[in-house]
């Protein structure tokens, strides 16, 4: 078994609503499949 690589991305989908606030997902990597996981809350941003 190998390991599993846990990385955080944040609007991975190029979306941001009204509000400028965007999602955040954890993505874990084994074995050549990628797997993305909803932290559930949305995040203001400041551009």
């Amino acid at each position: 078994m190998s390991q599993i690589q846990i990385s955080l991305v944040y609007n991975r989908k190029n979306k941001i609503n009204k509000n400028e606030e965007l999602l955040i997902q954890i993505c874990c990597y084994q074995n050549g499949k990628r797997t993305y996981f909803s932290t559930g809350q949305l995040y203001l941003i400041k551009l």
